[in-house]
């Protein structure tokens, strides 16, 4: 799942923002399920 002004509010810290984009694709993915 993709989130391009849910990248920008999350500028703190680049780690972070790609482990947070992925938990969250993984959680849509899975409530899709």
């Amino acid at each position: 799942g993709g989130g391009g002004d849910g990248d920008a509010r999350i500028s703190i810290i680049p780690s972070s923002r790609i482990i947070l984009n992925a938990a969250y694709s993984t959680a849509r993915s899975t409530c899709s399920l």
